[in-house]
């Protein structure tokens, strides 16, 4: 949290300054200005009230350990926005290996956006993975890496993969263009292709 300087607070008018004009009762520009000034030092402290970094290092000769945390909440009067990001940075002589979590949102009258990412890196390989939605451009999900892998938590078994360029089923597969009416169906063992009335008019491969 950023501290805040006592002395930068504007001073406080002296009681024998006049705060308001005797003919109509509209404040002077004595107490107009210290409002003003007193408005604008609550703006800037307030922002930086919002925003707070917690850091954490560990060193031993050429070992180095850094986490940081990073969190933010800013407000005006056209618009909001916050975050949340945390990092980890290590270093051992020569290598070296880093990571990072970002979570963001921000809404203004023009649109809103929120963003999700986990970021990896590993001498000169890294991975990441990034979700994102915005008010008028709907969503999406990006995935970085060399090798990609997913297994049924049921039986364990990798049913799926992507490596060196080459993706790999290791489970029958099923490929269609719908579930009735004119369609393509694509399995491991045929390709099968139906009219709008739901009549097989092509078939290719085994098991037809």
């Amino acid at each position: 949290m950023a501290d805040v300087d006592p002395d930068s607070i504007p001073f406080i008018p002296p009681a024998d300054i006049v705060l308001t004009k005797p003919n109509d009762g509209k404040p002077t520009t004595a107490f107009h200005d210290w409002i003003t000034s007193l408005w604008s030092w609550m703006k800037v402290n307030v922002t930086d009230l919002t925003t707070k970094v917690t850091t954490l290092t560990n060193s031993l000769g050429d070992t180095e350990a850094t986490v940081e945390e990073h969190s933010q909440a800013l407000t005006d009067g056209t618009g909001a926005y916050g975050s949340f990001i945390t990092s980890i940075n290590t270093k051992s002589n020569n290598a070296t290996a880093s990571g990072e979590i970002y979570f963001a949102a921000k809404s203004a009258p023009t649109g809103s956006a929120a963003a999700y990412g986990i970021y990896l890196t590993a001498g000169d390989y890294y991975t990441g993975l990034e979700m994102l939605a915005t008010s008028g451009g709907g969503s999406a999900i990006g995935l970085t890496a060399s090798q990609f892998m997913f297994t049924d938590s049921g039986t364990a078994q990798q049913v799926f993969g992507y490596s060196g360029g080459v993706f790999y089923f290791q489970v029958p597969i099923v490929i269609q263009s719908g579930t009735s009416g004119a369609r393509q169906v694509i399995t491991n063992e045929n390709t099968k292709i139906y009219d709008s009335s739901n009549v097989l008019r092509v078939a290719i491969g085994v098991n037809i």
